[in-house]
């Protein structure tokens, strides 16, 4: 299907093993088992999924977009509620509702209680010396039990789910019912801690992973024997002595000791094997620099851990033409982490370098007050701020790095610096400040209403550089968007100006300067209305939406924040297109649930000197709408879930899918 202009929703069954295509300009997006929405315009093209996901290619690059997400072709296209992209269907409410049901059981799920935090790990100790990657994770058996009745009930009670489901294939509920069933029954043999590692064998070389466990009861073996299928090549050994050299194709695992020892891979399991023997020596892993950082985090309460040893991964990977990229050359570890407890869940990430953060990486502040946040009202639905290092040393560095890279770039500078008459160091960088904030902040509707704001040690030197640039701008042979008009307004003792092209004066930028800040917007009222809020107390991080997003943490400010409350627009939304006629009573309704469950959003990013710190109450990548909507793409509820069910599922072909008109 080629769409040249305008907008299609294609909801594709599983009819073969082909899938339905949409071509749109450079994207080409195959829709199968799901429901997708193209918008393409002069502008360029928005994809949203309501329902499955989908693989877009974009020329060379392929994105993944899952149900609730979306995708444009140009950063000039913006993001919508995902339910006015299919508003106009004759079948908009259903997807509406299928959206809210998602999110009803995310919240559910969320309200799990989680395995107790663990302070000390008993497994490390058996690892090899070098490990490159670990992940912990805590016995999850009674929780996805605990998810899967409360899908059952949902399901009982909820004709928009039952549509749904009765709509997969076949053999997705039987599965499902199976692996969790395994998955139960197998924990109850486990202790409360599962740890994933990967060895480093050399540049680029990886071992097989190597998983481990406390066994908490007998009778492991005996279970996987009876239930485990031939066909999934899963073998019980005593020792590694009755593996055969080069056996390949095979999962091992040895249960002694009181230790659950799982691989492909026959030298890691002597290793580990070795480690048992010599249990009262020292362990090599233990003994790394790697495994100090992790025990950072179990000192802490780990929950889900994930570790990786970024000096044998990234700076043997994460390279350029001209070498590692700056402030990149000496990353040393990345962790993950995620605690549940008392009833909140905190997801944090870091990333640790060896001798300090340099380049790039060292660009970001150390947090400190954001004074620019303050024009923010409580009604953002977007905020984004940041404190960074002398703007005047951040563009030194810039021209430094820019010139490594491109030899002409110095030369190419000069000259410009030379016609325009103004300096990106001094007349640019230098009057700024080091924090800066931009917003959504208002309706959304028919133009969402933004505002920036940054600090200026300098104002009068910033406005003569502006002066000059748009003086020079103008003086180029006939600019295509026509010559920039820089004018000003005296209002009482504050003055306004405001930046527009002679050819399209609307719309315009408008700023001023307030106490050592530069606010622009996009209309002189919300100028107006954010210094009055300011004044007033009326901010964003003064709101409860705001607070009860705060990690715990030692840290009293920060060095970047990321805010976002989309569902607090929902509402409006829906009663602006219900003026209008575009949503039928059943969409309203639906509307108005997903604006009830939608909750605000809140990153907070700390610069240490060695580390850059990233913390949010919620989830960066977790458990989200398209996650539980994968269902109908063969990936059940809990994303531990599918790797799991196919390793003990039995090697059967899967019943031909009913299609869908």
């Amino acid at each position: 299907m080629n769409v040249e202009q305008g907008q299609v929703i294609v909801a594709a069954a599983q009819r073969s093993q082909g899938s339905v295509y949409v071509s749109s300009g450079d994207l080409l997006i195959p829709v199968k088992e799901a429901v997708v929405a193209v918008d393409t315009g002069m502008k360029g093209s928005r994809v949203a999924v309501a329902q499955g996901s989908t693989r877009v290619q974009q020329g060379p690059k392929t994105t993944d977009v899952a149900a609730g997400q979306q995708l444009a072709t140009d950063y000039r296209v913006a993001f919508v509620p995902i339910a006015s992209q299919f508003s106009w269907s004759q079948n908009a409410s259903s997807y509406a509702l299928l959206l809210n049901e998602f999110s009803t059981l995310q919240k559910q799920f969320q309200s799990i209680p989680s395995p107790a935090l663990r302070y000390s790990s008993n497994l490390a100790k058996y690892l090899p010396e070098n490990i490159a990657i670990y992940a912990a994770i805590p016995n999850l058996g009674g929780t996805l039990t605990e998810a899967k009745q409360i899908f059952d009930e949902r399901l009982a009670h909820s004709n928009v789910l039952q549509e749904w489901w009765n709509q997969q294939s076949g053999t997705h509920a039987a599965d499902l019912d199976r692996a969790l069933t395994q998955l139960g029954s197998i924990s109850q043999y486990l202790g409360d801690e599962m740890v994933l590692a990967v060895p480093s064998t050399g540049p680029h070389q990886y071992g097989k992973p190597l998983f481990l466990a406390e066994a908490r009861k007998s009778g492991l073996a005996q279970y996987l024997e009876q239930n485990v299928p031939a066909s999934a090549g899963l073998r019980i050994i005593n020792g590694t002595s009755g593996i055969e050299v080069g056996a390949t194709g095979q999962l091992f695992v040895r249960i002694d000791n009181n230790l659950v020892v799982a691989s492909s891979d026959r030298a890691a399991l002597q290793v580990v094997e070795k480690a048992i023997s010599a249990a009262s020596s020292p362990s090599p892993f233990i003994q790394t620099p790697f495994f100090s950082r992790i025990a950072k985090s179990y000192s802490a309460g780990a929950g889900y851990l994930l570790a990786a040893d970024m000096e044998q991964i990234g700076a043997r990977s994460v390279n350029t033409s001209n070498g590692p990229l700056a402030g990149l050359n000496n990353v040393q570890y990345l962790v993950l982490e995620r605690r549940d407890a008392g009833g909140s869940t905190e997801t944090r990430a870091s990333l640790s370098f060896a001798g300090g953060r340099e380049g790039i990486a060292s660009w970001l502040g150390s947090p400190g007050p954001m004074g620019s946040i303050g024009f923010v009202s409580p009604d953002a639905t977007f905020a984004v701020a940041f404190v960074m290092k002398n703007p005047r040393t951040v563009a030194t560095e810039l021209i430094t790095f820019a010139s490594g890279s491109n030899p002409q770039f110095l030369a190419q500078l000069n000259s410009f610096e030379s016609q325009a008459g103004v300096s990106l160091v001094d007349d640019i960088a230098a009057p700024l400040g080091s924090d800066a904030t931009f917003a959504i902040d208002g309706p959304l509707l028919p133009v969402p209403t933004w505002k920036f704001a940054v600090e200026v040690n300098d104002t009068n030197r910033l406005q003569s550089t502006l002066t000059t640039l748009v003086s020079h701008y103008n003086q180029a042979p006939a600019p295509a968007t026509g010559a920039l008009q820089l004018s000003s307004d005296q209002v009482g003792q504050r003055t306004f100006y405001s930046l527009r092209s002679a050819k399209a004066p609307d719309p315009a930028a408008y700023y001023t300067f307030v106490d050592g800040y530069l606010l622009a917007a996009g209309s002189e009222a919300t100028l107006s209305q954010a210094i009055q809020n300011r004044q007033a107390g009326y901010t964003l991080v003064s709101s409860p939406n705001f607070r009860n997003q705060l990690p715990t943490d030692q840290f009293t400010n920060f060095s970047a924040i990321l805010y976002n409350n989309i569902g607090s627009k929902l509402g409006p939304i829906a009663s602006q297109l219900e003026t209008s006629r575009s949503l039928s009573a059943s969409q309203q309704q639906a509307m108005a649930a997903l604006a009830t469950s939608s909750v605000p959003g809140l990153i907070c990013v700390y610069g240490e000197p060695g580390e850059i710190i990233a913390a949010t109450r919620g989830s960066f990548t977790g458990f989200n709408l398209g996650t539980l909507a994968g269902i109908q793409q063969g990936r059940p509820l809990v994303p531990l879930i599918a790797s799991s069910a196919l390793a003990l599922r039995p090697g059967t072909s899967a019943s031909p899918p009913r299609a869908r008109n």
